[in-house]
């Protein structure tokens, strides 16, 4: 009975969490980021940094 009633659990927190999930993305604000980088453009940190960036 333990083993069924963890199931049922487990697939309503299944449930719940798929049913926010949209809300969550729209919840989120879509804004331009800035990201200084203080060395010479071309280094590897640089490349880093744009593919963040991106």
């Amino acid at each position: 009975m333990t083993d069924r009633r963890h199931f049922l659990h487990t697939l309503g927190g299944a449930a719940a969490l798929a049913a926010l999930h949209p809300l969550a993305a729209l919840a989120q604000t879509i804004e331009q980021v800035k990201i200084l980088y203080g060395f010479p453009a071309g280094s590897a940190g640089d490349s880093v940094a744009r593919r963040v960036g991106e």
